[in-house]
């Protein structure tokens, strides 16, 4: 076998140089049409990447916005609260034990608590 299928078909005379010359042409430009088929998937795979890429990066960002928002309402709670405390703190009677029952309602149950006079008429009035 020395030569190409090509060489062997000229040889026996099945194929003549016009024929062959236009084969290896069309078998040519087919090879560069594959060859520019394969770039444009090749791009159109780029850009579905790049617009994968992006979507992601647009629901990372939607996710992250709405983890903000709900720090700042946890955040926000927090300082309602510690205002509150600071209020009860700063209001807060310390010296309320005195020999005067005081009954109030707690829920369903009456309760009663011991205080001095001043404590007992801010009560009652």
């Amino acid at each position: 076998m020395a030569g190409s299928l090509f060489d062997q078909l000229k040889k026996s005379g099945l194929v003549d140089e016009k024929k062959a010359k236009k084969a290896k042409q069309e078998q040519h430009q087919q090879n560069k049409k594959k060859r520019a088929n394969k770039t444009k998937k090749g791009q159109a795979v780029v850009s579905e990447a790049a617009l994968l890429a992006a979507q992601a990066a647009e629901e990372k960002a939607k996710r992250d916005r709405k983890l903000n928002l709900e720090r700042q309402q946890q955040q926000a709670k927090k300082a309602k609260l510690a205002e509150l405390r600071q209020i009860i703190d700063t209001n807060k009677i310390n010296d309320y034990d005195g020999d005067i029952v005081y009954h109030f309602a707690d829920g369903k149950q009456v309760k009663r608590l011991n205080v001095n006079s001043k404590i007992h008429r801010g009560l009652v009035v």
